[in-house]
């Protein structure tokens, strides 16, 4: 089942769709994990890395988060503890608020860009869709350290747009093909 991206959008043909999360839970005692089955595909879909959507999760319910590698190139994640699917669902929601819809017009078209790559440096967000650019600062503990770890993670990657998410500048803009 798919639901809007954007959690205050109530339209039904919304453009922007996600999964959502699917958990179950293993183990029991000391040894207990939820393990997050779709987090790939949500991220996939948010356009951000399922690296600090995990973080993001791991941080604000306080566990450690695992990820193994089961098959060739599958990655599944875990969190260290048991936890309800709607409280991961809020979670990611408060995630998407914060750091995958734009401030202005509230599309996830965000392309984020490392400024300073060293210590002192800072994380710009640029909307595809309205061109507005700003910083993104947190504003509780959970957002600063999600900052933090965009920095970190966009410092040592590069962010690749997922196709047909983002709306991209054509260099011709006189030649019209509408197909």
């Amino acid at each position: 089942m798919s639901i809007n991206i954007n959690p205050n959008a109530n339209d039904p043909s919304y453009r922007y769709k996600m999964e959502k999360i699917n958990t179950y839970q293993t183990g029991r005692g000391g040894n207990c994990h939820t393990v997050l089955d779709n987090i790939i595909n949500i991220s996939s879909q948010l356009n951000t890395a399922p690296d600090i959507l995990v973080n993001y999760i791991g941080n604000v319910l306080g566990c450690n988060t695992i990820k193994t590698q089961h098959n060739n190139n599958n990655y599944i994640y875990n969190l260290k503890g048991h936890y309800q699917t709607d409280k991961i669902q809020e979670i990611i929601y408060n995630f998407i608020v914060f750091a995958t819809l734009c401030n202005k017009c509230n599309i996830p078209e965000l392309t984020p860009d490392v400024i300073n790559k060293g210590k002192h440096s800072t994380l710009n967000m640029k909307c595809s869709a309205c061109g507005k650019s700003y910083e993104l600062i947190g504003n509780n503990k959970y957002n600063l350290k999600l900052v933090e770890s965009m920095i970190k993670y966009y410092t040592l990657n590069t962010f690749v747009a997922k196709k047909g998410t983002m709306v991209t500048k054509t260099d011709n803009l006189n030649e019209f093909n509408p197909f």
